[in-house]
């Protein structure tokens, strides 16, 4: 009898549990103290996550938070830490769970990754019974750094005279970056290098970096097509070097007998294919793209 009285309470208390778990909503998400973060595209180490919720928290002993690759744990908290605010009539609450000293503290390149904090894992502090259901947030690593450049508005300084002078460009960065090296920006006349220049690569702001050359007064011809080249590896995320930038190639003038109507050759394959905007191309359909320097249009 007191087995089964002892059952029945074990069988209420999981019942109770089961009703009570609801969803616990982050009010925000931030990395190294920066909120409104994009997690579909995740250049960070893994070091100072922070998840804050609408309501007090509690760590409950079955907690499980790890970061997945498929179904397959890459990474785990070994520090978790929680911070509970309330006002001074408790009618508005807030607690923050903050992760760090991850196992793995650098996602590889090129994956997606979820960041999962098992049903269960945190509760009310004043209600064990009122947990989490499962939360989780996407990881995108990204393979490069080109989709930052691309996005951004650029700057090339040409005058309005004619014929016109380019002087200069301000390539922006959407995120914080660091030169490799010494780099240099190749310019181009028709897909030939007509000049090669430093270029001053350096963080701005937060989110924000640029890339800034000086040239000598550059005549530009009327009718042919003048290109900027920044070389791969010309500069790496402030948040991890091996997260870099492919070759990335700028139109400052487009060409009136530029533009060549092409079949792709096995040999021009091989070649880098860009959009108008200089992003790499690795699958080309019909359209108009930058090949060697060159606008092609692909039929």
């Amino acid at each position: 009898m007191k087995r089964i009285l002892l059952t029945l309470c074990l069988l209420i208390a999981s019942m109770t549990y089961s009703i009570n778990a609801k969803d616990f909503p982050p009010a925000s998400f931030s990395h190294r103290g920066l909120y409104g973060l994009t997690l579909y595209e995740f250049i960070f180490p893994l070091d100072n996550m922070e998840i804050r919720f609408g309501c007090e928290l509690q760590l409950t002993k079955n907690y499980e938070i790890s970061v997945l690759l498929g179904d397959e744990v890459i990474s785990s908290p070994r520090t978790i830490e929680i911070s509970n605010w309330h006002n001074a009539d408790y009618t508005s609450k807030q607690g923050t769970l903050r992760l760090t000293d991850f196992s793995c503290n650098a996602l590889p390149l090129g994956q997606t990754y979820t960041l999962r904090i098992k049903a269960g894992s945190i509760a009310d502090l004043d209600d064990v019974t009122f947990a989490n259901k499962e939360i989780s947030f996407p990881l995108v690593v990204p393979t490069n750094l080109d989709h930052y450049v691309t996005q951004e508005p650029h700057e090339f300084y040409i005058s309005e005279d004619s014929p016109k002078i380019f002087t200069g460009c301000n390539l922006w960065i959407g995120t914080e970056v660091d030169p490799i090296g010494s780099p240099v920006v190749y310019l181009q006349r028709n897909g030939e290098t007509i000049g090669k220049y430093p270029i001053d690569i350096q963080w701005q702001d937060w989110n924000v970096s640029s890339a800034r050359a000086t040239f000598p007064a550059v005549t530009l011809d009327e009718g042919a097509e003048y290109t900027l080249v920044l070389p791969a590896n010309s500069f790496c995320s402030l948040f991890r070097e091996d997260l870099t930038n492919d070759e990335l190639t700028f139109v400052i003038q487009e060409g009136s007998s530029a533009i060549t109507e092409v079949e792709l050759t096995d040999s021009d394959r091989n070649l880098p294919i860009y959009d108008l905007t200089g992003r790499r191309v690795l699958n080309p359909a019909k359209g108009l793209y930058i090949i060697n320097g060159r606008k092609t249009l692909l039929r």
